[in-house]
């Protein structure tokens, strides 16, 4: 869910998720293409 919102603070949640490891490569894999573009915004953006 908090990749289907654009607010900051989702963004910083998802950020503090990748940061401990609990967004495994696995996870990613298994996105939808608009998710993990997301996902991939977010990591470029520390």
């Amino acid at each position: 869910m908090k990749l289907t919102s654009n607010r900051l603070k989702d963004m910083t949640h998802v950020r503090d998720l990748l940061d401990v490891g609990l967004i495994t490569p696995a996870m990613e894999a298994g996105l939808s293409a608009a998710l993990r573009q997301r996902l991939d915004f977010i990591k470029g953006h520390e």
